[in-house]
């Protein structure tokens, strides 16, 4: 049977518990304060420095080695509720079983030289962890450790895919016949729902089967350093990270308006990590070299995977385009590898300066995957690949500089500066593919597409100052530069600079008041913004203003500005106030602002497009993030009225805002002569010739979006010692409250275009999501000896979400629509819950 308890019931009882522990205690402590005290410190069992049985074990043990501590605590568990969402065990596991929840020994020789220290965590699940750890105090140590993270994504998958895996390649075949598979193909797409959505939904809906979404990330290895004498020592690591599991992957078929695929992708893949560093230290400098090798190993490099729609392949010359099966690639294998050097020196006049240089480069030659999987479309030799692959390679350059100093005898003036150069150069060559297709659906597109291999460079500087203005007032001042050096060819601003001043203060008048302040502002300039950078992702070219030029008439808006590369001013201000009155009482209270101001202004340049008349133009703004804003403030206080009570009370409000404009930008097609579509806002590449897509840049079609996540998050506690030394209850209670909006608005009612494209330009808002989470817990710890204790915990947990984006996901689509030909997993990656766990543990220790 399933109970539910509500929070109403859950805050009285937890209300009730606290009142009859606290007046129950309140009373025993009032009326026998010091002799009941005493007389519970007479009872409790006399601390055991080293327990009888550790000596026996000490002389039996080899090595000469002591045990010297030991830590177990192991129990039982009681798991009841809303426990099968994948919300509940997405990092943990959470079973009702007998478990450790951990375990450590720690072992010492009788020389007080050498030691061993083993440790795990959670062991024989798939959250473990162990850590084993051996050495020589001042000479070395060996660890080696291996630990799992479970990442479960959703149990509410169900897939028609059936899984293959062949070497390095995945296979995805749909439960269907041909024949089944055959029909699909050859009923209507006319109508809502279509046929052919109606007869695939119901494939899906009676064939396809559970499939669990989620993979562990296994990390295991080995350290070893080193003391080859006072001076030297070396160091050497290596790690091992595996990921294995099945994860949701979006795939499909033709460009957009293509049909959508969920896969259910299995992904299996490893990196080697290998370390070294080499030391030598002497008075007043040190210098270190070493370096590091990844290698990135790909365990499944292409899927491939049935076409829920056709059983058949064709070109798609003449229309309609059939493909039996797709395909898509994961990442590729890759290797790394860098080299650095480090040292310091210290200098007269109080000075420290240290620096570090490193140089890296990576590479990926893995073998390209042919366009296509469709054998009708692979044969047509232009799609014969340039190169075998990409040839890749990138090299990195990164040098530090930094100083500090306190030049002034008798004067507390301290200084310091750094600076901060990191140079990406890709290397890897431009590649030409005089052809394509787009997603394993013809026909062949003759299209020149080239590799974009993009560099940068960026150098960072600071300068502060500190200086004492009272005795209990600290002042710090600084200045900060960041430069970005991008590639001209595919970034829009070559280069950009920024500027930064910052100031805080530190002030404590006496030890029970401390107030800190600081204040950031910052100012980044940028060069000419060049749209058509990148001749894939621009609209016009408005420098030349001549028609002609016009590229991708869907692509980049040249009125866009991207954030990283916009005029921008911050302001970041961080507040903090820590009062004690009294040594039982604090409260801190905390304020925080990011403000980004982004340029909303252009100089008088004309961005109209031909055919525009001038009243039209005169709204010149950049699109693209207008302002964010997120700020926080809370307040934590912590107060113990008497040594065997104390509590604490928390709250935290959270508030980001992002202000972006944008503009719908409709593309009329197939229009037969320019006559025909002369309207104000809309272009066309030739005039009074035949054309076929002209695109309109209407000023009134320009929409604002504002989101808004905000995030409450209250705490209540306490501890409460029962009988001193013997029974103590622990008490807590967390809620946190997340919402996300997003409101769109037109800023001037669109009455430009068609009455088609006025509906597609006007704005409208979402409904609100909004997550919570209650955690409450009690735990009770008694003291059976000094060295034994058994704990009883109580915990629950509740977790709602409500999203419009994810709630109605079906197998075809949303479920509040009529069925499409679209095919997803049906999977609800975020899942309320609403768990009761109780534990029981014994824990031994000393």
């Amino acid at each position: 049977m399933r109970i539910r308890i509500g929070m109403r019931q859950v805050g009285g009882a937890l209300a009730l518990a606290v009142a009859l522990s606290l007046a129950g205690v309140t009373v025993w402590a009032e009326q026998k304060p010091a002799k009941k005290a005493e007389k519970a410190e007479k009872k409790a069992a006399p601390e055991e420095a080293v327990p009888e049985w550790v000596g026996w074990l000490n002389d039996r043990l080899p090595f000469g080695l002591n045990v010297t501590g030991v830590d177990i605590e192991a129990g039982g568990r009681v798991v009841g509720g809303d426990t099968d969402a994948a919300k509940f065990q997405e990092y943990r596991v959470l079973d009702t079983n007998p478990f450790l929840d951990h375990a450590r020994i720690s072992l010492e020789t009788k020389d007080k030289k050498r030691y061993v220290e083993f440790s795990t965590f959670d062991a024989g699940r798939n959250d473990q962890s162990y850590s084993f750890l051996a050495g020589k105090y001042g000479g070395y140590e060996l660890e080696i450790f291996w630990d799992q993270i479970p990442h479960l994504l959703s149990t509410t998958g169900r897939t028609l895919f059936a899984i293959t895996e062949t070497d390095n390649t995945a296979s995805l075949t749909l439960g269907l016949s041909q024949a089944e598979r055959l029909a699909i193909q050859n009923a209507s797409t006319t109508g809502t729902p279509s046929p052919r959505a109606v007869l695939l939904n119901g494939f899906l809906n009676s064939g396809a089967v559970p499939v669990d979404l989620g993979f562990t990330t296994s990390k295991g290895g080995f350290g070893l350093k080193y003391a080859l004498s006072d001076s030297l020592d070396f160091g050497v690591r290596y790690t091992y990270t595996e990921k294995d599991g099945t994860i949701p992957m979006g795939a499909g078929f033709g460009g957009p308006g293509g049909s959508i695929i969920e896969l259910p992708a299995p992904v299996f893949n490893r990196t080697h990590l290998g370390e070294g560093k080499l030391q030598f230290a002497r008075p007043g400098w040190n210098v270190a070299i070493g370096g590091a090798v990844s290698h990135f190993d790909q365990g499944i490099d292409n899927i491939s995977f049935d076409n829920p729609q056709n059983a058949t392949d064709n070109t798609g010359t003449p229309a309609p385009a059939f493909s039996s099966r797709g395909r898509t690639t994961l990442d590729p294998s890759n290797q790394a590898y860098n080299v650095f050097l480090t040292g310091g020196v210290s200098l007269p006049l109080r000075t420290r300066i240290t620096g570090k240089f490193s140089y890296g480069w990576r590479s990926q030659d893995e073998p390209f995957v042919p366009h296509t999987i469709n054998p009708v479309l692979a044969a047509d030799p232009r799609l014969a690949l340039p190169h075998s692959s990409l040839d890749g390679d990138i090299r990195t350059t990164l040098i530090t500089l930094n100083a500090t100093s306190r030049p002034i005898p008798r004067v507390p003036l301290t200084l310091s500066a750094g600076y901060r150069y990191y140079d990406f150069d890709n290397k890897t060559p431009e590649i030409e593919f005089d052809a394509h297709v787009v997603r394993d659906l013809g026909p062949v597109v003759a299209d020149t597409r080239v590799t974009t291999p993009y560099s940068y460079t960026k150098h960072n500087a600071r300068l502060d100052g500190s200086y004492p203005l009272l005795s209990n007032l600290n002042f710090k001042l600084g200045y900060e530069w960041e430069r970005w050096e991008r590639d001209p060819k595919h970034r829009e601003v070559p280069t950009s600079d920024e500027h930064t001043m910052k100031t805080s203060f530190d002030f404590t008048p006496n030890d029970w008041l401390l107030l800190r302040a600081a204040y950031r502002r910052s100012w980044r300039d940028i060069d000419k913004y060049n749209p058509q950078a990148h001749h894939q992702h621009v609209a016009l070219d408005i420098e030349a203003g001549d028609p002609a030029e016009a590229l991708d008439l869907q692509s980049q808006n040249p009125l866009l500005r991207k954030f990283d590369q916009a005029d921008r001013t911050r302001d970041r201000v961080e507040i903090l106030a820590s009062i004690t009155p009294l040594e039982t009482l604090n409260f801190t209270a905390t304020y925080s602002l990011l403000y980004d101001d982004f340029d909303k202004s252009r100089s008088p340049e004309t961005f109209g497009f031909p055919g525009q008349p001038a009243s039209l133009i005169t709204d010149t703004s950049p699109l693209g993030l207008q302002e964010s804003k997120g700020w926080s403030a809370g307040g934590d206080l912590a107060y113990t009225p008497f040594p065997w009570l104390s509590f604490f009370v928390n709250y935290t409000h959270e508030e980001f805002k992002y202000d972006q404009l944008s503009r719908s930008r409709p593309v009329i097609t197939n229009q037969p002569t320019a006559t025909t579509i002369l309207q104000p806002g809309c272009d066309f590449s030739t005039p009074d010739a035949a054309v076929s897509n002209v695109v309109c840049d209407f000023v009134d079609f320009n929409w604002r979006s504002v989101n808004r996540d905000t995030v409450d998050t209250y705490g209540v506690g306490a501890d409460v010692s029962l009988i001193p030394n013997r029974l103590n209850l622990k008490l807590s209670y967390v809620f946190s409250d997340a919402d996300t909006e997003i409101n769109s608005f037109n800023p001037v009612t669109p009455t430009s275009g068609t009455a088609a494209q006025r509906t597609t330009a006007t704005a409208f808002n979402f409904p609100v999501a909004n997550t919570n989470l209650h955690t409450l817990l009690a735990a009770l710890r008694y003291n059976l000896t000094k060295n034994l204790s058994v704990k009883g915990e109580y915990r629950w947990e509740q977790f709602n979400e409500t999203d419009w984006g994810t709630d109605a996901i079906g197998l075809s689509g949303l479920t509040t629509y009529p069925p499409t030909t679209n095919v997803f997993l049906g999977a609800r990656i975020v899942q309320d819950y609403d768990a009761h766990i109780g534990t029981f543990t014994l824990r031994y220790q000393f």
